[in-house]
């Protein structure tokens, strides 16, 4: 399967350390030769390659350095979950940053979209909570939404 380096992951050096990521999945490389291969190794992952295809790509490259970590590098962004299957985000999709929420923490995007397509949710009261939350799931992407409320709709009512 080919993969790619998440649009979330960031790599920022304090002082001599490569800081990898972010909250859970922040990793502190202290290694410097780990840190290069790492920054080598994400800078390629940017194209969709296969594993197998980045060791290929690796094999052929000239620094010894980068051959020396490209394994360990290759573990730690594989998994991390620093990498996606670049079939799963394209920015221009409406579940696009669900996708990237469900990938950062090991779901399959396609399984977690499926489930909440098919949910049914209903809403009992349609007040200014109410209408805060029907917007919510539909944007979040739950299948079918029913409201009821046995309010009588006023015109004081439209802005909500």
């Amino acid at each position: 399967m080919k993969l790619k380096l998440a649009p979330y992951v960031d790599a920022a050096f304090r002082g001599p350390l490569l800081s990898l990521g972010f909250g859970s999945l922040r990793k502190i490389i202290e290694n410097p030769g780990l840190q290069k291969a790492i920054i080598q190794i994400g800078h390629m992952w940017r194209q969709p390659l296969t594993r197998v295809e980045m060791q290929n790509k690796i094999l052929n490259n000239s620094d010894f350095e980068l051959k020396t970590y490209a394994t360990e590098a290759i573990d730690i962004l594989c998994n991390g979950s620093y990498l996606i299957d670049p079939d799963t985000f394209n920015p221009t999709e409406r579940n696009s940053r669900n996708n990237l929420f469900y990938n950062l923490n090991g779901i399959s995007p396609l399984l977690a979209n499926q489930k909440i397509n098919s949910k049914h949710v209903c809403i009992i009261g349609a007040g200014g909570i109410g209408n805060y939350v029907a917007s919510s799931l539909i944007g979040f992407g739950i299948g079918k939404i029913t409201i009821v409320d046995d309010d009588l709709i006023e015109a004081s009512n439209l802005s909500r």
